[in-house]
């Protein structure tokens, strides 16, 4: 802003020459003053910077020509779109493996499957912005197109960055055989627990009950994870909150949140 400011122009080009209060700079004295100022603007921008900023721009950019359209001249597989989401995954699998031991969220989908019920939303959002930052060409967006061109994709393409980040992570570890929403494998998983649970003589949960833990399942696919804290904020406060859980869960309130938390993770 200061280097096409002509007031801030004028005032470094006073400085420069020494001119008296009465002289007016003239017109190569302005710009000698702003190419100073530009200098100094640009003083920042060196070294890893100037990188971060170029990856940056070539993620983001995008030329629409109006004027020169295309003309199609061949109708078929481009091999050069599968080499290049190929070189995309490898990328991304190379990625997570250099930051497993410094990303909380990595070095848990690196450990016992039992520890990924220690997910949180925090961890997976510290996970993206270290990813932003360091390799802004690999956004989950462009990934999971990438998934498109060489494999079966299961599930829509996620709303949230967040939950499609944790998918791409689950499919390049191998933890899912074909990339998949997680809100699809949260309900595959809960299904599966709701069946066990209901199996044989044992006690069935109630509506009121399913209609919870519905609710809880709903919130761990969008947040990874849930505790006692989660139960009075929305939706479960609309519904009574923490009390009202209790009420209809009595003592096996923390144990089915431990148990969801683990199983719907799977």
């Amino acid at each position: 802003m200061d280097t096409h400011n002509p007031d801030r122009q004028e005032e470094v080009a006073r400085r420069l020459f020494k001119l008296g209060p009465e002289a007016v700079p003239d017109e190569g004295q302005l710009k000698q003053a702003q190419s100073e100022l530009a200098k100094e603007a640009r003083a920042p921008f060196t070294g890893e910077l100037n990188g971060f900023v170029e990856d940056v721009r070539k993620s983001l950019e995008q030329i629409i020509d109006t004027v020169n359209l295309d003309e199609v001249t061949y109708s078929g597989w481009n091999a050069q779109t599968r080499e290049h989401a190929q070189g995309l995954i490898a990328d991304f699998a190379a990625f997570i493996e250099a930051h497993k031991d410094e990303i909380m969220a990595l070095s848990i989908y690196y450990s016992q499957p039992w520890r990924r019920r220690e997910l949180t939303f925090t961890m997976v959002n510290e996970c993206m912005d270290i990813l932003r930052q360091r390799a802004p060409q690999l956004h989950p967006a462009a990934l999971w197109q990438a998934y498109h061109q060489v494999e079966k994709v299961n599930g829509t393409t996620p709303e949230k960055e967040l939950t499609m980040l944790v998918s791409l992570i689950r499919r390049t570890l191998g933890i899912d055989s074909a990339l998949t929403s997680y809100e699809a494998t949260v309900n595959r998983n809960f299904q599966q627990w709701v069946f066990g649970k209901h199996a044989g003589d044992q006690a069935k949960f109630s509506e009121e009950q399913m209609a919870w833990l519905r609710m809880i399942k709903d919130h761990v696919a969008g947040s990874f994870h849930i505790d006692r804290d989660d139960l009075d904020y929305a939706p479960f406060d609309a519904a009574g909150g923490l009390a009202r859980m209790y009420q209809l869960f009595g003592d096996d309130l923390d144990r089915i949140l431990d148990e969801l938390n683990e199983v719907l993770a799977a």
